[in-house]
This record gives C-alpha cells, structure tokens and sequence, in this order.
C-alpha cells in the first residue's frame, strides 16, 4: 500500500511535458457498422474537428496518431521511437515547446512531404553533442524501401503515451499527418482541446 501510495503521488505531480491544464484528450471509437471508406472517415473526422474547433469554450483542436517506429541515421544508428503523426497546431495546443530549429509550417504539409521534428529524448539518442537540425534520418519499410527524412525542429520531451508518467521520456519522431493520407485525422488517434476555461470545471 505505501508503494502504490508513493507511486500514485509521483504520478500526480511528474511533469508530462505540456500543459494539461484546461486539456481534454478524446479518442472516439466507431461501431463496426461504419462502413465509410477510409476516404469517407478521413472527411468526417475532419468536420468533427472543425465542428469542435468551433465550439465557444474550445480555444484550439488538435489531433495526433502514435505508433511505434525505428528510424536510423545515414552511420547506422538507430532509435525506436514513437512516431507522432500531428497536425500544425499540435504542438501549440497542447503547448510542447520547440527548443531548437522550427516547428512545422504550411509548406511542409504537402503530400510526400520530408521534414520531421525529433523529440529531445531523440536529439539525445542519436546526436548526442551535435544539433539534429539539417541531419537526415531514414526509415525502412516491409518491402525494405527507404525514406529520407530532414529534421527541422527539436521539440521539448512530452509523455504522450499511456503509462508513460512514470518513465523516461520515450524519443518521439513527429510528422505531419498530412504528408501521409492515410494519417490524415480519421477516427484513430487522439483529439485534444484546448478549452477556454478549466477542463475539470
């Protein structure tokens, strides 16, 4: 009991990284009768976000999709990363700030498009020493096809993961949502907002 008790206590004051003050997280689930096409999903969840983004008491909305990856500099170094595919307003929502470098801007929002902001768990790991803005960094895929990618900004460490309160921060690797259709905000992920007031009001 004094365990858990201790656990529990440094769980409400560890520091996840943003600020959660005022900041609903919503992962909305569908039944197994929406039958859209991906490309139908993709256009509902974005009028869903814009019908949020429009309520009086939200001040901003965002959305993000995470899964895990492994990216690899051109030496061979790797990184097992989350890999956060986000919209612009993402990091400013959620108030994550950028330390080094730019954050992502509407020229990096086209599809195929190559810029990507590391964490500073990832700025660790892989440049320890050196800055990663300008540095390349590649991902394999399962047909064994590389992608190049340039980074451009270094984030702040966010815990953005379940259970993550309580560990190291986990390197993250952010890409626009855009740049990867099938990323574009469906309902998968997270949606966050901002509200005016106090979230637990």
């Amino acid at each position: 009991t004094t365990i858990l008790s201790k656990e529990l206590v440094q769980a409400q004051f560890a520091a996840p990284g943003f600020s959660a003050n005022g900041l609903l997280a919503l992962e909305p689930r569908l039944p197994r009768s929406f039958n859209q096409t991906p490309s139908e999903q993709r256009t509902f969840a974005i009028a869903a976000q814009q019908r949020l983004a429009a309520l009086p008491e939200v001040a901003a909305v965002a959305h993000a999709d995470i899964s895990s990856a492994t990216f690899a500099t051109p030496l061979g170094k790797t990184a097992a990363v989350d890999e956060v595919f986000i919209d612009t307003g993402f990091h400013r929502t959620l108030d994550i700030r950028i330390v080094e470098g730019r954050g992502f801007s509407t020229a990096d929002l086209g599809q195929g498009a190559t810029n990507i902001i590391v964490s500073s768990a990832t700025h660790s790991a892989l440049w320890p020493g050196q800055s990663p803005v300008g540095q390349e960094l590649r991902q394999m895929d399962s047909t064994e096809r590389i992608s190049r990618f340039r980074v451009i900004g270094v984030a702040a460490n966010a815990r953005l993961g379940a259970g993550q309160l309580m560990s190291p921060p986990k390197p993250v690797v952010y890409r626009p949502a855009s740049a990867t259709p099938d990323r574009i905000p469906r309902f998968r992920g997270t949606f966050y907002d901002r509200l005016d007031g106090d979230a637990n009001e």
